[in-house]
C-alpha cells in the first residue's frame, strides 16, 4: 500500500470558500479573472452569483450617459484611457453591477478597479476603515 506523505512546504489540497466556508478540493475553484490564481468563490457558489447577479441587472436602471463612479469619480472615458482590460468584457465593458452580496440587492455601476478593490476586502466596512487608517497614520518602513 502506497502512503501518502505531505510535508510543509507541499501545496495545500484544499482551498476554503470565503462564500459557503467549506473546504474543498482545488478541482472546484475555478480560476480568477485576470490571474494566475483560483477564485475564492468555489464553482458551486460562482454559479449561484451568477444567476443572482443576472437576475438584479434585469431590475437595475441602467447607468446614465454621464455616469461617474460613485467612488473614484472617473467617467467611462478615463476609465477606458487607464483599464486596457475593460476593453475585452463585452456588454457592460465599462460599469460593473455591484450589489450587496448579504441581502442580494443593487447597489450601484462601479468601475472594475473599485469593484474589485470592495470584493478584495470582502465589502467589510471595518477592514475599509483599517485601510484608512493605515493611510492616514502616513508611516513608510524603511529597511535596515
Amino acid at each position: 500500500m502506497d502512503h501518502l506523505y505531505i510535508f510543509a512546504d507541499d501545496p495545500p489540497v484544499t482551498k476554503h470558500c470565503k462564500t459557503c466556508g467549506q473546504d474543498l478540493p482545488l478541482d472546484q475553484f475555478g480560476n480568477a479573472s485576470g490571474g494566475g490564481y483560483l477564485h475564492h468563490r468555489c464553482r458551486s457558489c460562482n454559479k449561484k452569483n451568477g444567476k443572482i447577479l443576472q437576475e438584479i441587472k434585469k431590475t437595475a436602471p441602467p447607468p446614465p450617459a454621464d455616469h461617474r463612479c460613485p467612488i473614484c469619480d472617473r467617467n467611462a472615458e478615463q476609465i477606458k484611457e487607464t483599464t486596457k482590460a475593460l476593453a475585452t468584457n463585452a456588454g457592460h465593458a465599462t460599469w460593473c453591477c455591484d450589489h450587496d452580496h448579504a441581502t442580494n440587492t443593487f447597489r450601484g455601476w462601479l468601475c472594475q478597479m473599485c469593484n474589485r478593490g470592495l470584493g478584495n476586502f470582502y465589502d467589510d466596512v471595518n477592514l475599509l476603515n483599517k485601510c484608512i487608517d493605515y493611510l492616514s497614520r502616513g508611516k513608510t518602513i524603511k529597511n535596515e
